[in-house]
C-alpha cells in the first residue's frame, strides 16, 4: 500500500502549498504590490505598443496581461482584501482592458455558436423515446433524427451568435476605448497610484483626495 499512501500524502500536501499560497496573498500588502505591478505592466505595454506593435515584447506583454489579469479577478472575488469600491472599481477595469485586449480580433460569438449547435444536436439525439407531459403528451422524439434534429440545432445556434455577438460587440466597443494607449496609460498610474496610496495607509486614492478636500 506504499503507492496509495504517497498519493495520499501527495494531495495533502497540494492542498497545504494552495493554503499557504492563498494566506501569502492576504498577507505583507500582496494584492496591492501585485496591483502595482499590474499597473507597471500595463505602462511597459503601451511603451511596446508605441514602440513596435508587432514585436515579440510587445506580445510577451500582451499574454502576461492576460495572465495576470485573470490572477487579479481571482484575488479582488477570492481574498479578503479588504478593498473600498473605488479601488475594486480600478482593479475591474484594468483586468478588463489587460484580458479582452487580445481577444479583440477573435470572433468569440461564432465559437460560441458553433458549440451550442454542436451541444444542442448532440442533446437532441438523446431525446429518442422521451416524452413530456404538457396538458397531454409531447413525444419529443422527432427531434432526436433528420431533419426537425438538424433545424432546431443550427436555429438555436443561430440565437446564442445573436446573443453573443451583441454582448461581445459591446464589450469590445468598450474594451477599443480602455485599450485606446492614452486611456490604458492612465489605467496603469491609477493602479500604480492606488497601490502606493494602500501600502502607506491612505486608502484609496478616493479616500485621499477627498481627505485632502476636507482639511483645506
Amino acid at each position: 500500500m506504499p503507492h496509495v499512501d504517497n498519493l495520499v500524502m501527495a494531495d495533502f500536501n497540494l492542498e497545504e502549498t494552495w493554503n499557504s499560497f492563498q494566506d501569502l496573498l492576504n498577507q505583507n500588502n500582496v494584492p496591492e504590490i501585485c496591483l502595482a505591478i499590474m499597473g507597471v505592466l500595463t505602462l511597459a505595454m503601451v511603451f511596446a505598443y508605441k514602440d513596435d506593435d508587432g514585436s515579440l515584447t510587445y506580445k510577451l506583454l500582451v499574454t502576461l496581461g492576460v495572465i495576470f489579469g485573470v490572477f487579479m479577478v481571482y484575488v479582488s472575488l477570492a481574498i479578503d482584501t479588504g478593498w473600498a469600491l473605488g479601488t475594486l472599481i480600478i482593479c475591474t477595469v484594468a483586468c478588463f482592458t489587460l484580458i479582452i485586449r487580445p481577444l479583440r480580433n477573435v470572433k468569440i460569438e461564432l465559437i460560441v455558436g458553433l458549440l451550442v449547435l454542436a451541444w444542442i444536436y448532440i442533446y437532441l439525439g438523446t431525446l429518442e423515446g422521451t416524452t413530456i407531459d404538457f396538458l397531454f403528451d409531447i413525444d419529443l422524439s422527432f427531434l432526436a433524427t433528420g431533419v426537425p434534429r438538424i433545424v432546431v440545432a443550427v436555429v438555436v445556434g443561430a440565437l446564442a451568435y445573436m446573443v453573443t455577438g451583441f454582448a461581445t460587440g459591446v464589450a469590445m466597443m468598450v474594451g477599443k476605448i480602455l485599450n485606446a494607449w492614452p486611456f490604458l496609460t492612465i489605467i496603469a498610474f491609477l493602479c500604480i497610484i492606488e497601490a502606493v496610496l494602500l501600502i502607506m495607509g491612505y486608502g484609496s486614492l478616493y479616500d485621499f483626495i477627498m481627505s485632502y478636500i476636507e482639511s483645506q
